[in-house]
């Protein structure tokens, strides 16, 4: 099947001359359907008439009239606006009709200049198999008045335009094939409908006119166009861009980015709030630890209630003290929600589902959320008698709040196994040793990625010299031959030297917050190199160690590591007792910081997308729900 469209103008003959044209080309025989386009003035409506009887004399041809409401004597732009807005739908429709084999022929005589000018343009977008023009030359004559002078014209008749195709006195301009933008093969018409209706005193005519959904397919077309010629400009900076998309954006918005992110401006807590994000280091027990929160996860007990540890009282200035405070204080204000609390199966459910529900508020779109089973076994809750069962009601209710929104955070799990000092008077090698062991069970059984899978351990707990990762080389060995992945809480509260062991004794593949890194610029150079990722919790550190804007306190270490190369993420940490949502810990960043930019936010978001503890394909995935909000 072949398709002609045209616009139509002040004579029906340049629909006439665009069928033989076409049908010289493809052979009188083949099956043809012809769409026009034309304004609802009275000039058009004359030509229609006129027309109408052509159409009725060659029924073997498929004829569709289409008039643009509102568009009439091109009086104005906003009209010109008006009929481009109608044909692009308009061409779209029709593209949409067209079956594998279908060609679509476009002429483009008729109508005013700027309504062929719009055609060819339009055929350009959406890709034509041929475009051509018509120019027909003055060959009939005619008489003038009762004189024997005559004169000539163009053909008008049907007669008259098969004589002058004979004569050679109709030529056709044919322009080169296009085959579209290939940003726009994919489009779907039902976004960008027109309203159809019968003309009642027309034949083969239908009214068009535009749906009131506010959506502009012509805005849409010059906002691809624009962002294509930008790609194409800044082609050399992509290498530099955290993520290749940012190519797209114009100069404004490529200056913008590279401003200071503000604390303080609403635009920049908007965009902030708006942009999707990752949270690769969060405590799942440092969460609803205090306020309403607290009291939704105590109602949910199966238990009395009383037995619960009443709302820790926060420090003065919470969330940004005026000093900090000892770690182990830190982790105390979170003793409301530690095993008493979790190992209620009533309650552990609904910290899960408060959990997922501030993800999504947060627009969270993949977080490791760390846990330790073996400290919420209960065996008095019959759900929860074994490790195994912990985790499985944990991963389960994750499972199912994805479910129930399947664009909303992406869950999976970190298996935290916790350090102690000697003088606990505690044997916490062998829960270290039942978490490692649940944790390869829990890999090797959970491999669907569709669902929350266990893909990494944690070592955690108070960091001293005697506790350094060195400590746990025999112990991790298992997880090494099973490829968990391993990240380590070190210089948070220990020397470069934690560090340095957690790297090169245990094989961590990140690490948590290393604010000592900074004390060892080779090994902060040998981490840059390797692309270990650092961890970093902007108010957690802020609330234990203390830095700038702190009175007398150091520099916030962030940026500087950032500016070296080192994959520094940001997180929330415990996002309850630290009283710090992940877009509150971003925009803290620049007020410790003051000098890191919207651009340093992508780089760290990039640095959390490439360090997530998953697949290849899991990483694909998720590339694809990180899409940059522009400038507000």
């Amino acid at each position: 099947m072949d398709y002609l469209l045209c616009s139509l103008g002040s004579t029906e003959a340049v629909v006439i001359e665009a069928i033989y044209a076409l049908r010289k080309e493809i052979g009188g025989e083949a099956a043809l359907s012809v769409f026009v386009i034309t304004s609802t003035s009275e000039t058009t409506t004359a030509s229609i008439k006129k027309l109408s009887s052509f159409i009725q004399s060659h029924t073997e041809i498929i004829f569709e009239i289409s008039r643009v409401e509102g568009f009439s004597d091109l009086s104005s732009t906003g009209e010109q606006e008006l009929f481009d807005e109608a044909l692009v739908r308009w061409y779209l429709r029709i593209r949409s009709r067209l079956i594998s084999d279908g060609r679509l022929h476009v002429c483009l005589a008729g109508g005013f200049k700027t309504m062929s000018s719009s055609m060819q343009q339009t055929a350009g977008y959406f890709g034509a198999h041929s475009l051509f023009h018509i120019i027909a030359t003055q060959c009939v004559e005619y008489a003038v008045d009762k004189t024997s002078q005559t004169r000539r014209r163009e053909p008008n008749t049907e007669k008259e335009i098969s004589q002058a195709f004979y004569d050679n006195n109709i030529h056709v301009i044919r322009l080169n094939e296009s085959s579209g933008w290939p940003q726009l093969i994919n489009l779907n018409y039902e976004k960008y409908r027109l309203i159809e209706s019968i003309d009642t005193t027309l034949p083969f005519t239908k009214k068009v006119s535009l749906s009131k959904d506010g959506c502009s397919l012509t805005g849409y077309i010059k906002d691809i166009s624009a962002r294509s010629h930008n790609i194409v400009k800044n082609m050399p900076l992509i290498p530099t861009l955290p993520f290749p998309e940012l190519a797209s954006w114009d100069n404004a918005g490529l200056l913008w980015l590279n401003d200071p992110l503000n604390p303080d401006s609403a635009a920049d807590k908007q965009w902030i709030k708006a942009l999707p994000k990752i949270d690769l280091h969060l405590h799942f027990g440092g969460f609803a630890s205090h306020g309403k929160l607290l009291n939704e996860v105590q109602s949910a007990a199966t238990r009395k209630p009383d037995k619960f540890e009443n709302d820790p009282e926060l420090p003065e200035k919470w969330p940004q003290p005026d000093s900090p405070i000892a770690l182990r204080e830190y982790m105390q204000l979170g003793n409301a929600t530690g095993s008493k609390l979790l190992s209620d199966s009533g309650c552990l459910v609904k910290q899960c589902e408060l959990l997922y529900r501030h993800l999504d508020e947060q627009n969270v779109k993949y977080a490791e959320v760390r846990c330790s089973p073996v400290n919420y076994v209960n065996k008095e809750d019959i759900k929860l008698r074994t490790p195994w069962e912990v985790l499985g009601m944990i991963r389960n209710t994750f499972a199912g709040m994805m479910r129930e929104k399947p664009d909303g955070p992406f869950i999976n799990l970190i298996i935290i196994a916790t350090r102690r000092l000697d003088g606990d008077n505690k044997d916490y090698r062998s829960d270290i040793s039942r978490h490692l062991s649940l944790a390869i069970t829990a890999s090797e059984q959970w491999a669907d990625e569709k669902l929350p899978c266990v893909v990494g351990v944690d070592l955690a707990g108070y960091e001293t010299p005697q506790t350094r990762a060195d400590t746990y080389r025999a112990d991790f060995t298992g997880i090494h031959r099973c490829g968990l992945a391993i990240t380590v809480h070190a210089g948070e509260n220990d020397g470069a030297e934690g560090i340095w062991k957690a790297v090169f004794a245990l094989n961590a593949r990140r690490i948590g917050h290393a604010l000592s890194l900074e004390k060892s610029q080779d090994l902060l150079r040998s981490i840059s190199d390797r692309r270990i990722a650092i961890e970093m919790c902007p108010y957690s550190n802020y609330q234990t160690k203390g830095f700038s804007p702190m009175p007398d306190k150091p520099k916030y270490p962030l940026k500087d590591y950032l500016d070296k190369g080192v994959a520094v993420t940001i997180n929330t940490d415990n996002p309850g007792i630290s009283s710090a949502d992940i877009s509150e810990n971003i925009l803290f960043v620049a007020k410790m910081n003051p000098e890191f930019t919207r651009l340093d936010v992508l780089r760290c978001l990039r640095n959390a997308l490439d360090a997530a503890f998953i697949s290849h394909k899991q990483r694909s995935r998720l590339i694809e729900k990180i899409v940059i909000p522009p400038i507000t």
